[in-house]
């Protein structure tokens, strides 16, 4: 009878120990790319322009913070994107459960989950919006004067879409602000 017992508290605790790695999406964030539904990021090689930068924070169904999570950013249309060689896309977590990512991407796609963030398995952030100043129809690793001539019809024109970068319905200010962050970043040197 001790051995059953002792086998069920055995259980118990690794059920609990590994419910403890399990991340709850309700629980998790990715900063400030849930204020804005998307995902905005540049080409870059070297070192990143931190504009760009968020930070997901993956935390359990008892809103504990999760360390050493395996993170991973997954484009679910990748080929409307260039995919720099210098793009982190995976990491582990830190002790309080965050990681920063700047993925170096350019590109655009607005479409159902176009990036997905899965941590330990489990997927806990799904954008619409992957979006770069890198995008002139099209992305080749610069941000450049044919991105620059899109973005300016985009904003005269007071259009939303690929320009639109923080999905408030209009190419505006603060698009231009992110733009010009781009501007002239590359991964081809």
């Amino acid at each position: 009878m001790r051995s059953v017992v002792l086998t069920v508290i055995g259980l118990v605790l690794a059920i609990g120990v590994a419910s403890a790695t399990v991340p709850d999406p309700d629980n998790c964030s990715v900063t400030p790319c849930d204020d804005y539904a998307g995902v905005v990021t540049i080409p870059w090689e070297g070192s990143p322009v931190t504009y760009f930068d968020f930070t997901v924070n993956v935390r359990n169904a008892d809103n504990d913070p999760i360390p050493n999570a395996f993170t991973e950013l997954v484009l679910l249309t990748p080929g409307n994107h260039f995919v720099c060689p210098a793009a982190v896309m995976s990491g582990t977590t830190d002790g309080d459960g965050n990681i920063t990512f700047n993925p170096a991407v350019g590109g655009c796609t607005m479409d159902t989950n176009a990036i997905i963030v899965v941590s330990n398995g489990v997927t806990i952030a799904a954008f619409n919006n992957l979006k770069s100043p890198d995008f002139d129809g099209g992305a080749n690793g610069t941000v450049e004067l044919g991105d620059f001539a899109y973005f300016s019809n985009a904003m005269l024109s007071h259009l939303s879409g690929c320009t639109d970068f923080f999905n408030d319905g209009d190419t505006g200010l603060d698009d231009f602000a992110g733009f010009t962050n781009g501007w002239a970043n590359n991964c081809l040197d």
